[in-house]
C-alpha cells in the first residue's frame, strides 16, 4: 500500500504542493506564486511542472498513490474545471486528469479548494474524530465543505459547500452571482472591508482612531487592519466586528438548522484575526439556530492554516482513489 501522495493547493496568490503522508504530514513543500503564470494553459503547464519538481524529489513515483488538486472553481467526474473559478481567467474547461496521467502514469482527483481544506480540518485538524462536521473558509471570497457520517460530502458534481452565496438579507448587497445579500458580502475579507467603509462613511459615527484610519485609506484598507483596531477595542470597529458577526451567524445558524453537524470549524485567511470573530458568532447564534442542533454542536477554530488545501488534496487521493480502486476490484470478483 502506497503511503504518500502529492497534494496540490492552487490559489489566487500561490500554487503549493507538498508530500502528504496517510497521517496528514507533509515533506517536500514547494510553492509558486500564482501572479508568475499565464492563465489558462500556462495555469496547467505550472501545475504540471510543480508536480515534477516534487517527483524528482521523491526520486520518482514509485511511493506514491496518485496526485491530489485542491482548486477554485468545481472540478466534474472527468477532472474538467466548470464554473465559478472567476480568479483564475481560462481555467474553466481544463482537463486535468490525462495530462496528470500522461505525463507521470498517476491517478488524479481534483475538488474545490475550500472542500479540500474541509475533509483535511475534519480528519487532522478541528475536526478530527467527529463524525458530522461543516467548514467554512472566510478569505477572497467565502467557501467551505461538509462530512456527513465521517465521508466528505461532494454533492452533484462537486458543487456542495458553496456557503459564501446563502443570502441573508434578500433586499442587502447586490452580488456578482445574481443575488443580494450573500454573506461572502458581508463576511468575506472585502465583505469586512466594504462594510468597515461604509460604517464610517456615515455623518453620524464618532471620530474614532479607526474612523480616521478608514477614512484616510479608503479602498486600500484591509481587513487584517480593521481586525487590529477591533483587538484595541476601538468602539466603531467592536460595532463592525458586531454586525459582521451577526451576519455570518445568521447563515451559520441555517446551517446547523439544516444540516445538525456536532462541529462547525471557521477557517480561511480572516480568522488570522484570532478568536474575536468565533467568540461573537458564538454570541449571536442562538437568534438563528434551532436550540436542538445548537445544543450539540460547538463552534472552532481552524488548527491546519494555510497548509488545510494541500493536505486535503492529497487526502482525497486516499479516500477517493484507494475507495475507488476498491470498489472496482470488488466488483470484478465473480
Amino acid at each position: 500500500m502506497h503511503h504518500h501522495a502529492i497534494g496540490i493547493d492552487i490559489g489566487g496568490t500561490t500554487i503549493k504542493g507538498a508530500v502528504v503522508g496517510r497521517d496528514g504530514r507533509l515533506r517536500n513543500e514547494t510553492r509558486i506564486p500564482t501572479a508568475s503564470v499565464s492563465r489558462g494553459p500556462g495555469m496547467l503547464d505550472a501545475l504540471l511542472n510543480l508536480i515534477a519538481t516534487i517527483v524528482e524529489q521523491e526520486g520518482g513515483t514509485k511511493n506514491l498513490r496518485g496526485v491530489g488538486v485542491g482548486t477554485p472553481g468545481f472540478v466534474g467526474r472527468d477532472g474538467t474545471i466548470i464554473g465559478r473559478a472567476v480568479n483564475l481567467p481560462g481555467w474553466e474547461g481544463t482537463r486535468l486528469y490525462e495530462p496528470i496521467m500522461e505525463r507521470f502514469g498517476l491517478d488524479a482527483v481534483a475538488s474545490n479548494d475550500a472542500t479540500a481544506a474541509a475533509l483535511a480540518e475534519a480528519r487532522f485538524g478541528a475536526g478530527r474524530g467527529i463524525e458530522n462536521s461543516v467548514f467554512y473558509s472566510l478569505g477572497t471570497g467565502i467557501g467551505g465543505g461538509i462530512v456527513a457520517n465521517g465521508r466528505l460530502y461532494r454533492g452533484s458534481r462537486g458543487m456542495a459547500g458553496e456557503f459564501g452565496h446563502v443570502s441573508i438579507d434578500h433586499d442587502g448587497v447586490p452580488c456578482g452571482c445574481g443575488q443580494k445579500g450573500c454573506i461572502e458580502r458581508y463576511a468575506s475579507a472585502p465583505g469586512i472591508v466594504r462594510c468597515a467603509l461604509d460604517l464610517c462613511a456615515a455623518e453620524t459615527v464618532e471620530q474614532t482612531a479607526f474612523v480616521r484610519m478608514a477614512r484616510t485609506t479608503g479602498e486600500a484598507l484591509t481587513s487584517r487592519q480593521v481586525y487590529d483596531f477591533v483587538g484595541a477595542g476601538d468602539p466603531v470597529a467592536l460595532r463592525l466586528n458586531d454586525l459582521v458577526c451577526d451576519k455570518l451567524a445568521r447563515a451559520i445558524g441555517s446551517a446547523i438548522t439544516m444540516l445538525s453537524p456536532d462541529r462547525v470549524v471557521l477557517g480561511g485567511g480572516v480568522m488570522m484575526a484570532g478568536t474575536v470573530i468565533a467568540d461573537t458568532v458564538a454570541k449571536f447564534l442562538p437568534k438563528y439556530a434551532l436550540p436542538g442542533p445548537l445544543s450539540h454542536c460547538t463552534l472552532a477554530i481552524a488548527e491546519l492554516g494555510g497548509n488545510a488545501g494541500v493536505i486535503g488534496a492529497g487526502t482525497l487521493v486516499f479516500e477517493e482513489i484507494d475507495a475507488s480502486a476498491t470498489s472496482c476490484n470488488q466488483k470484478k470478483r465473480p
